[in-house]
């Protein structure tokens, strides 16, 4: 209970921040307002299980560090995900590879931008 309250008063400290942003702000992070909010307000669990997700095809936080609004984009549809019990299967076992994550709404996604991770 202690630990949702937390996390309910970073997400306002985190809107209201983001609420402040001036035009030139946005401009520069490369995503609007709305798409700031969406992955500010992303419970801990799915920003986790989409960073393991992206790790199981090759990709790091730095990928995504030029890749924002992919990043928000999987962020949005991994926190609307229905399958995250079969997610939830899929990476808690060490030896299943990205070829057998079907059922992940991103994983073209995943694989777009694993291809340029992958030829470095």
């Amino acid at each position: 209970m202690l630990e949702r309250l937390r996390e309910m008063r970073e997400r306002r400290r985190a809107g209201a921040e983001i609420d402040a942003l001036s035009q030139r702000d946005l401009d520069e992070t490369g995503l609007s307002r709305g798409a700031l909010h969406a992955v500010a307000g992303a419970p801990a669990a799915v920003v986790v299980r989409q960073g393991r997700m992206a790790e199981r095809f090759g990709l790091t936080e730095v990928d995504f560090r030029f890749n924002r609004q992919d990043f928000a984009a999987i962020l949005a549809q991994c926190a609307s995900c229905r399958s995250a019990a079969a997610c939830a299967r899929f990476l808690d076992d060490p030896q299943a590879t990205a070829a057998e994550a079907r059922f992940c709404p991103n994983r073209d996604l995943y694989l777009v931008l694993a291809r340029p991770a992958a030829a470095v």
